[in-house]
């Protein structure tokens, strides 16, 4: 997701995780943390 509006409709939805711009930019996979 990539706005506020994004996110309270999937909240109102019942959607509780996310991922996108909105909380952080994309990483190469060699810097993903797992």
């Amino acid at each position: 997701m990539e706005t506020g509006e994004e996110l309270e409709l999937l909240r109102d939805l019942g959607c509780h995780l996310g991922q996108g711009y909105l909380f952080a930019r994309s990483l190469p996979a060699t810097d993903a943390f797992w």
